[in-house]
């Protein structure tokens, strides 16, 4: 028992632990997570029987918190407390700690700390790099639910859900309140390590997670599919199930990552032993049996342990990963690793703590799709090594030791940080700046110009940067970027050929594409998704980009054939075929799209999307019974969402039933009060009943919540026009025609209106502009005809009104009143 030469043993109850190198110096540093100062004599003064006839555990609001201690390790085998010195103590004072977490939240090479607290709002420690941090939980959003109110937490853990760089933080709860999901906020075409937003509604988690009180929680790849399924294990703290019907065991759940942002909860099989109810306190992952799969390991408050072995079928490969420190910490405690694919990239990262009152093994495990070809594993080290490791078999567990890949390389020089106790720098050496700093110097500025808008700056900056490291290919990437958007293309598409042979990898091309497209770069993310495609001609993810950038703008045939592309080299890729349904689709190929509907569905049958499409296939082809079904599936698989009821609704109304659709908008409006389409069709429903106010009441209220919705100013023109408010129908025809200048019916009825306010050269204007846009528009022709028949301008009279009667407009009267006045003037 070593705990007091050491220098950790202070006395207090501690709940959780992490070791962790925060100042990056190569030695494992320790933070642990303190609950409460329990009095036992205070407690036997207190009534805690909670209406029942025992005594339980006293509420921990009658106990003060007692933070968090960081000690730092002084590489001698000792530790000294430097939470004061770290800015940890006075913002943590008070906290009741059930949960740490160690993230790397702005991927800056730094470890930050997550911490969840019992009944007090949780804390983020965002690690400056000098030896202290800063609290930013309630400012970054990380501590608040949806609508700005802070919470407690118990369990916490921290992973990438969606495969890219947004990093999500699960935070369990007491009963009554979900476990919340927070990821970082999408800005600008990336994610904002500063602004995290509550959203586990969204997610799929909120309502299955209300009446639980959860503790251990962690992010697994329960299925080796590559995706991030959450677990998390219950159990209440006092047993109140007389008292409120909610149990104090609970069972345990896990949520499958449905791979767009949301989990669906996975209903346990009958002895899984994820259908049996405990008080749940602990929840840790480890591979126990050797065979790749992660089996999970449960306790239970004054109980058993549950050693659960993980059956779940799995189709495809794993790897796993083993770091060994040289220069960094022995275990690699710290390292992030970047895994990949031919198809994606996956990240993971060597941490201790997280969960509750656990510690889940610390290899990595990544779950590999059938098919699914390894291409490089990249470990950035604590010390600013980075290995590329290459050829690496899956299904094994892959033993990475720092520094032995050929070739490694330095990013980051090994920060000196302050002694507590000297003041001094460790490491020895002479003041002034190593080259790889003044490199790192640039790079930074260059990243903090890019970021301000200061583009000529970031340009010059990360230019120097690559005179010192031609194959940087992070500042090659800037520098495109940079190029194309001031109009220097040519020189981005000489440095693009640069980077292509810097970094010839297909995955990271494709994730700078995606960076362009969502930047809205997209003419240059086209020319990096073609390189992509050049690279691995086999892999069908840039085709399947290349096809989502012709859809959404409007380039059908090419969108088809890029489609067809991606689905020659994987015919199940969901995603092309439904895309290749919305291509057929938007070019009147019902049949076609029809088809590569239902191909969606039988792949996967709780597709609400496909089943949304396969409705407005039905609608469009009459078959408005099938319609009104797929829309209903839409709605049994998304009950929360207002689409479906609003589809429903609009077939409802196509079949003549103003009531039943009606019915259908105002379920939407209760799901959502601000889906505008329901209130649109439903001021439309109220127009054709001839209530005009309630009519014009509802065009209002969706101008007012988005003042460019074109077709509510046109509905409700044509309500002011039934009222008889000509003034009022002007200025909605007019503001219909600025916002869509080719609007024909609305430009066609602002003629008229015109005409018979007496403003010929207005209205002769608006139907000039009609015919121009549609030659063949018989109103247009008909008025115009009799327009300039009182103007006396016989012989375009004459031309328009030939041209309506050819289009079967009845203007025969006309037509011999012109013969007649013609006829006169000769």
């Amino acid at each position: 028992e070593a705990t007091q030469w050491v220098g950790i043993q202070d006395g207090k109850w501690g709940t959780a632990a992490a070791f962790f190198d925060y100042d990056r110096d190569g030695f494992l540093d320790l933070l642990i997570g303190n609950y409460v100062e329990w009095d036992p004599a205070k407690e036997g003064g207190l009534d805690c029987t909670y209406g029942t006839p025992q005594k339980d555990y006293c509420a921990v609001q009658h106990f003060a918190g007692q933070g968090l201690t960081l000690y730092r390790n002084l590489g001698d085998g000792r530790f000294q407390d430097v939470t004061a010195q770290a800015g940890m103590l006075a913002l943590s004072t008070g906290a009741r700690v059930l949960g740490v977490s160690i993230v790397d939240a702005n991927q800056d090479g730094w470890p930050d700390v997550l911490v969840a607290n019992d009944l007090t709002p949780s804390l983020f420690f965002a690690n400056n790099g000098d030896g202290t941090f800063r609290e930013i939980g309630v400012q970054t959003g990380l501590v608040v639910d949806e609508g700005g109110v802070a919470f407690a937490g118990m369990g916490i853990d921290a992973a990438y859900i969606n495969n890219d760089a947004q990093l999500c933080v699960a935070i369990g709860n007491f009963t009554g309140q979900p476990t919340t999901l927070h990821c970082q906020a999408q800005a600008d075409g990336s994610h904002r390590p500063d602004v995290f937003i509550e959203q586990s509604p969204r997610a799929g988690i909120a309502r299955p997670t209300l009446r639980w009180v959860t503790f251990g929680l962690f992010f697994f790849d329960a299925d080796l599919d590559g995706w991030q399924d959450l677990f998390m294990v219950n159990g209440h703290v006092v047993n109140e199930e007389r008292l409120r019907n909610v149990p104090y065991a609970q069972p345990p759940q896990l949520f499958r990552n449905r791979r767009d942002g949301a989990f669906e909860e996975v209903a346990p099989p009958p002895g899984s032993g994820l259908d049996i109810a405990i008080i749940g306190r602990g929840a840790a992952y480890a591979d126990y049996d050797g065979d790749g799969d992660l089996d999970l390991l449960l306790t239970a408050n004054q109980g058993r342990a549950y050693l659960l072995r993980n059956e779940t079928p799995r189709a495809g490969h794993f790897l796993r990963v083993l770091t060994q420190g040289t220069r960094s910490n022995r275990d690699g405690i710290g390292a992030r690793l970047h895994l990949h694919t031919a198809r994606r990239q996956l990240a993971g990262m060597v941490r201790t703590g997280s969960s509750y009152l656990s510690q889940s093994e610390l290899p990595v495990t990544f779950g590999l799709e059938p098919g699914e070809r390894l291409d490089r594993l990249e470990v950035r080290w604590p010390s600013g090594v980075v290995d590329i490791f290459q050829n690496l078999p899956p299904d094994t567990t892959f033993v990475a030791r720092e520094g032995t890949s050929q070739p490694h390389t330095i990013v980051a020089q090994q920060p000196v940080i302050p002694s507590p106790s000297t003041g001094e720098g460790e490491g020895g050496g002479e003041g002034g700046k190593e080259p790889q700093e003044d490199y790192l110097g640039l790079k930074r500025a260059a990243i903090a110009h890019y970021q301000a808008g200061r583009l000529a700056a970031a340009v010059a900056q990360f230019e120097q940067v690559l005179q010192q490291q031609p194959a940087d290919y992070m500042a090659q990437q800037y520098l495109i970027e940079l190029y194309w958007r001031r109009g220097a293309r040519d020189r981005a598409r000489s440095l693009l050929t640069d980077m292509v042979r810097t970094l010839p990898e297909a995955n990271f091309l494709m994730q700078f594409a995606s960076h362009l497209e969502k930047a809205q770069l997209n003419d240059l993310a086209n020319q990096v998704y073609r390189e992509a495609a050049r690279i691995d001609p086999q892999a069908p993810e840039a085709h399947y980009r290349l096809a989502k950038q012709a859809l959404q703008t409007g380039r059908y045939p090419e969108a088809e054939a890029h489609f067809r592309d991606a689905l020659n080299r994987q015919p199940t890729l969901r995603d092309a075929i439904h895309g290749l349904g919305l291509a057929y689709a938007a070019q009147g190929k019902h049949g076609e799209a029809e088809a590569q509907f239902r191909e969606v569905l039988r792949l996967d049958p709780d597709f609400a999307e496909a089943y949304t499409h396969l409705g407005k296939v039905y609608a469009r082809t009459g078959r408005l019974d099938e319609a009104i079904a797929a829309y209903e599936t839409v709605i049994r698989l998304e009950p929360n969402r207002a689409q479906g009821y609003h589809n429903v609704g609009a077939v409802l109304a196509a079949k003549g039933q103003a009531e039943a659709a009606m019915a259908q908008f105002e379920a939407a409006l209760r799901h959502d009060p601000h889906y505008l389409p329901a209130r649109n069709d439903l001021g439309a429903l109220y127009a054709e009943r001839g209530d005009f106010d309630r009519a014009i009441a509802a065009f209002s209220a969706v101008i007012q919540s988005d003042p460019s919705w074109v077709e509510a100013h046109y509905n409700l023109a044509l309500a002011y026009a039934a009222q008889g408010d000509v003034p009022a129908m002007l200025r909605e025809l007019q503001e219909t025609v600025r916002l869509d200048p080719g609007h024909i019916e609305a430009r066609f009825n602002l003629g008229v209106a015109y005409a018979q306010q007496g403003q010929v050269e207005g209205a002769a204007e608006a139907l000039r502009a009609v015919v121009r846009l549609q030659p063949n528009h018989p109103g247009a022709h008909s008025v115009l005809a009799a327009l300039y028949f009182q103007q006396q301008h016989y012989q375009l009279a004459w031309q328009h009104g030939q041209k309506a009667a050819q289009l079967g407009a009845p203007v025969q009267p006309l037509l011999e009143a012109l013969q007649q006045a013609m006829g006169q003037r000769k």
